[in-house]
């Protein structure tokens, strides 16, 4: 009977004790759980994520730093689950537990290849089959010179006979210095408007070799176009040989105490027979009626004819076929006219704040020229497409007005050549000088004043259609300077106090 009761007794404290643990256990979770939370990550695509700390659970409102790294050929794209957003790195406050989803796309070519994968391009070039059997939504021209060649994959209509052998002819120059290890070399470019690819080679022999015995002939030419994209060529901007006047380099005022060289002629802005009939039916004011004369008349003249190229026209072609219509046009003629007056002018270039902010894209470049005057010793800013003037001009301020965008300069010059820059350049000089900068923008409050007057316009109309002048087509760009380099650099401006 003692030994049932002890039994009994022991089985009972045994039970006791299992229920207790049980319990114990069940506290001891519903605290963990109500203290610490869980962070799960999980991956779509090709990357990683790096998280710091790294631990197994989280304290409440703990901060937690998540980075995503994407593979080789893969972008991160954004993150979804417990947190939405492309933003990266990411910081979390582990306020609950938190399900991740990290999403990573595979790089895709620009649109700018149109629907052909560069690697059918390559191996037309390897295969010399150019018959138009590769065509997809642009056409061909294919140039083999010396053992060098260049394909233009054009999207759209076919470039003129005259724009494809300029392109190869630059390609040409440049091979030597840009042409990768891969013996390949891809460039983006918008010629006359439309978007052009450029596949060079500066020993066709190598290619064919290299890439008729590769068994993964995709991804290599995937490995070649990567690196072309993210090379030097979009850092190091290199001059067409044009010797400039005026500029002094990027955000860089000229020498505004010689305002005789602010008065000078270049390729673009001479004071041609043609320039000088139409200076003679401008005032001699050298005041804001002048500027309002030049301005009406370039806005009275026809608009109906429109040049091959967008910057490399000279005033006097603008003024003589006539050509307007553009803000290197508008600026090259009101800055020519300015100067056959007697007014020291300076050409600014300059860009948009979205365009920068959005990664200074070279498929879609967002800028403006204006001028600057000087009038009865004051220098002024013009919009010299729009007809604005403003007063209290600071000329150490590149900040430009709101004139509809956000603008900031980046050059002052003779004209928009005065850089150094061609038809095919400027664009990237636009990228280099902005590329690595950081730009906090304050707009500056000039008071304005309008231009545009309708009875001067159609007075100025009047009498230019009495001029009846001849056309000239005698213009030519003198590219026989050194040449000059200008790399992107991350150094900080104090754009709104640029000494001059």
């Amino acid at each position: 009977m003692f030994k049932f009761k002890f039994g009994y007794k022991l089985y009972i404290f045994i039970v006791f004790l299992l229920i207790l643990t049980s319990l114990t256990g069940f506290l001891n979770e519903k605290t963990h759980s109500e203290s610490t939370y869980d962070l799960n990550i999980s991956i779509e695509g090709e990357g990683k994520v790096h998280i710091s700390p790294e631990k197994d659970f989280y304290q409440k409102n703990e901060e937690v730093l998540i980075t995503a790294d994407p593979k080789d050929g893969w972008s991160f794209y954004f993150w979804d689950g417990g947190f939405d957003g492309d933003k990266n790195p990411v910081k979390l406050l582990m306020n609950s537990d938190k399900e991740i989803i990290a999403k990573f796309n595979k790089i895709k070519l620009p649109s700018i290849y149109g629907d052909r994968e560069p690697a059918e391009l390559i191996m037309g070039l390897i295969s010399n089959k150019y018959d138009g059997s590769l065509n997809g939504s642009g056409f061909y021209d294919f140039f083999n010179r010396n053992d060098k060649a260049i394909i233009i994959h054009e999207i759209g209509d076919r470039l003129t006979t005259e724009q494809s052998q300029r392109l190869f002819d630059m390609s040409l120059r440049k091979l030597d210095q840009i042409t990768k290890k891969q013996g390949i070399y891809f460039k983006n470019k918008y010629i006359a408007e439309r978007p052009v690819l450029l596949i060079s080679t500066k020993n066709l022999s190598k290619v064919k070799e290299t890439y008729n015995n590769n068994s993964n002939f995709q991804e290599s030419m995937d490995k070649v176009i990567r690196a072309n994209h993210e090379s030097e060529d979009n850092i190091v901007w290199e001059s067409s040989g044009h010797t400039p006047k005026v500029f002094q380099g990027l955000f860089k005022n000229p020498n505004y105490s010689n305002l005789k060289i602010l008065l000078e002629e270049d390729s673009l802005t001479e004071r041609t027979r043609q320039v000088n009939k139409v200076a003679e039916i401008i005032n001699d004011n050298k005041d804001f009626s002048t500027l309002k004369e030049i301005y009406n008349l370039l806005r009275a003249i026809s608009t109906d004819k429109s040049p091959e190229n967008t910057f490399e026209v000279s005033a006097s072609q603008i003024l003589s076929t006539p050509i307007t219509g553009g803000c290197a046009k508008y600026a090259t003629a009101f800055a020519t006219l300015a100067r056959a007056k007697g007014i020291p002018t300076v050409v600014i270039d300059s860009a948009t704040l979205n365009w920068i902010n959005e990664g200074c894209s070279l498929n879609h470049v967002q800028g403006h020229f204006w001028v600057e005057v000087l009038i009865n010793g004051e220098w002024y800013l013009v919009n010299s497409t729009g007809g604005s003037l403003y007063k209290n001009y600071d000329r150490s301020n590149w900040y430009l007005p709101e004139d509809p965008y956000k603008y900031i300069a980046f050059s002052k010059s003779l004209s928009p050549i005065d850089t150094g820059a061609s038809e095919y350049s400027h664009n990237s000089l636009q990228k280099i000088a902005f590329i690595k900068k950081d730009i906090n923008y304050k707009a500056p409050n000039y008071p304005e004043v309008d231009l545009l007057n309708q009875n001067i316009k159609d007075e100025m109309k009047n009498k230019y259609d009495s001029l009846n002048l001849e056309v000239d087509e005698d213009y030519n760009i003198d590219t026989s300077g050194n040449k000059f380099n200008i790399e992107a650099s991350s150094t900080p401006e104090d754009l709104g106090n640029i000494p001059y």
